[in-house]
């Protein structure tokens, strides 16, 4: 038979399970244990400054039209809102959180460090005869502030969902590191 579609209980509980365990190799990364997981919720809130994300793939992010080379943070989770409020309601979910709250915090985490640099890609379309761009940034960015473990579940996802356009082309795909 064909595969089923899993019920949408199924995939919030997969994605809790996917979150606790990715943040226990993330506690694993860090020598101090900053990222404990609790019994009661995904993080602990114990002081972690710094998140670096190793943009694996390329990335396309765009503001306006224009494909950004160095994204902000705000933009980062701007992106990344969308895209998992999109895949809830593929879900039959409803997120429920205060979008323009989220992206004021945002706003308040600087780029601590980046080596991110753009990769020039094309791909070939017979829907629409001709080369196609798939041009975007790859490498790694800091971002820190002193509460940015609040936005790691929403990097988790991140990781699962990739971020930006052209993603069912393998693009936006990226890591957090330690």
């Amino acid at each position: 038979g064909s595969p089923k579609i899993a019920h949408h209980e199924e995939c919030r509980l997969s994605l809790r399970t996917l979150a606790e365990h990715r943040l226990a190799q993330l506690e694993a990364m860090t020598n101090e244990g900053a990222l404990a997981v609790g019994s009661t919720s995904l993080y602990s809130k114990r002081a972690i400054s710094k998140v670096t994300l190793n943009f694996v793939s390329p990335t396309r992010l765009r503001i306006k039209g224009e494909l950004l080379e160095s994204p902000s943070f705000s933009q980062l989770v701007s992106s990344l809102s969308l895209r998992l409020t999109m895949a809830a309601q593929g879900c039959g979910e409803l997120l429920r959180y205060d979008y323009k709250q989220l992206l004021e915090q945002a706003s308040a985490v600087s780029t601590h460090n980046s080596s991110l640099r753009i990769m020039l890609l094309e791909r070939f379309s017979n829907r629409q005869p001709g080369k196609k761009s798939l041009d975007g940034f790859m490498g790694q960015i800091t971002y820190s502030h002193p509460n940015i473990v609040e936005f790691l579940p929403l990097l988790i996802a991140g990781e699962c969902l990739n971020v930006g356009s052209a993603t069912a082309f393998g693009l936006g795909r990226f890591q957090i590191e330690g």
